[in-house]
């Protein structure tokens, strides 16, 4: 019951204001997934270079089933709702990540930073596939530590079975970043098996009933993923920015951002201390040994996507964006927390009172942070990146249906199809690119002998060549500006 109640009260506060910002550029385009009516074409259109996103499709339609038609066609807070929703379900799933590996004060902590984490909270609350990630990265972990679990007990169950196997399906069909964490828990699976079968046939026989079902369809799904992530041409990853030293600061504040500055005074130095005591307390085991422990794995499964970041930044691929790791931050708060305040046997009681004063300390701070968490949160912001609504109410002042009127967008026209619907207008062209319009594609537009042209797109786009071109034959009536957008009304100068 506390974990119903607590995901209700995040997803209240995800609900709060939720429909006051008008998309920004990349969510108008999201918006086209109203465009098609069919799963096979949502399917097309949703699958990018990072992934086939079958379960993200599958969440969003079951709950935009429940959302009445008219919240999602006359305003945005419609399709924003399923992100906004799928990531308070991910709630009970941290929690019960958390247990495993801390104790149960510091466990709600952790879940209850999640909660109300605001990073969490504002691309939830977007146009996005990534409120849904943590869904199935939770899942995958807990499936696969529950799989270990039995694999030490030699007590494999047909529901360890059926959960290891789901969250793998889940993982390959649902994109690239999940995938890699199934990567980093392979060698836990693989070091618990071989320490707990001697028999090389029976370890044999949990590989491939484990992850030979998986290895072709990981392989078809990776090459189908990556083939157009390492194709300039096909997707343009220059906007995407480096790692610096200032990184670790970053991510620090993306887990805890109030109060300002406490996670360098405080969490810092007591994550890397408890860390310290954890790498002095393991020794030199081997690597099989430290492989089967959990708490390895959940390292290694929080921090290999920012190694695979990093590798591609040397090869000249900057992808450092945080957007990408909302699935790693429950990760994340997990291991501060087992490093502050690590989980105690009930064999080693001697051992935790010497472990007191560093984990009250650790517990204190982590409540203090909790606290600072939740008063900051607030109702969604009024504004991103672009103001595409207010772009769309400047054209609809100057636009007259009972004129030939064309419309020529930047980026594509599917960028714009949702306010075209909501502001009600039928251009006789409505038409867009990326790029600059060819003289053969402008002569078949003025062919149609229109009595406006509006034009509208993104601010940093430089239009001179398409204002030289309308300049022969329209003036300019109005040029006006919402954020990061720009709107000109051309008039025919015979008219």
């Amino acid at each position: 019951m506390p974990l119903l109640v607590l995901s209700f009260l995040s997803f209240a506060v995800r609900l709060w204001g939720i429909g006051d910002a008008p998309f920004w550029i990349n969510e108008a385009d999201n918006s086209r997934l109203l465009l098609y009516d069919t799963p096979r074409d949502r399917i097309a259109w949703t699958s990018s270079s990072a992934g086939l996103y079958l379960g993200d499709i599958l969440i969003r339609d079951i709950i935009l089933f429940f959302v009445p038609d008219g919240t999602i066609h006359n305003g945005e807070s419609g399709l924003r709702i399923p992100s906004a929703f799928a990531c308070s379900l991910s709630i009970p799933l941290v929690y019960k990540l958390a247990s495993r590996f801390c104790e149960n004060d510091m466990s709600w902590l952790v879940t209850i930073s999640w909660a109300f984490n605001p990073f969490s909270i504002d691309w939830s609350q977007q146009v996005y596939t990534y409120g849904m990630w943590p869904i199935w990265c939770t899942f995958l972990l807990l499936a696969t530590f529950r799989f270990s679990s039995s694999i030490k007990k030699k007590q494999i169950r047909l529901h360890d079975w059926a959960f290891f196997h789901l969250s793998m399906i889940l993982a390959i069909t649902s994109n690239l970043f999940i995938l890699i964490i199934a990567v980093a828990l392979f060698p836990h699976v693989v070091s618990t098996t071989i320490l707990n079968y001697q028999e090389n046939r029976d370890r044999l026989r949990i590989f491939l009933c484990a992850y030979g079902p998986h290895i072709i369809p990981g392989l078809i799904s990776t090459y189908i993923t990556l083939k157009p992530t390492l194709d300039p041409s096909v997707n343009d990853n220059s906007w995407m920015p480096s790692a610096d030293w200032n990184a670790p600061l970053e991510l620090m504040e993306i887990l805890f951002p109030y109060p300002e500055n406490w996670e360098i005074i405080f969490i810092g130095p007591l994550t890397i201390f408890g860390l310290l005591k954890n790498l002095q307390r393991i020794g030199h085991a081997s690597p099989i040994l430290l492989f089967q422990k959990e708490s390895s794995a959940l390292f290694l499964a929080g921090t290999l996507q920012l190694f695979c970041f990093l590798f591609m930044q040397l090869l000249g691929s900057p992808s450092w964006a945080t957007r990408y790791m909302l699935h790693l931050v429950p990760i994340w708060l997990v291991l501060v927390a087992m490093c502050i305040s690590p989980k105690v046997g009930k064999t080693n009681l001697e051992n935790r009172n010497k472990k007191l004063s560093f984990s009250t300390i650790g517990t204190l701070v982590m409540i203090i942070l909790t606290i600072s968490t939740i008063l900051s949160t607030g109702p969604a912001t009024d504004m991103r990146w672009q103001d595409t609504r207010g772009a769309w109410e400047l054209i609809s002042e100057d636009y007259d249906d009972t004129e030939v009127q064309v419309v020529l967008t930047h980026p594509t026209e599917y960028f714009y199809t949702f306010y075209l619907q909501m502001f009600e207008m039928e251009p006789d062209l409505f038409v867009g690119g990326w790029d600059d319009f060819t003289e053969e594609e402008l002569s078949e537009f003025l062919s149609m002998d229109p009595d406006s042209i509006h034009r509208i797109r993104l601010e940093t786009h430089d239009d001179s060549n398409l204002e030289d071109s309308l300049a022969e034959n329209y003036y300019l009536s109005r040029e006006s500006y919402s954020k990061g957008m720009v709107v000109q009304h051309w008039v025919r100068l015979n008219g």
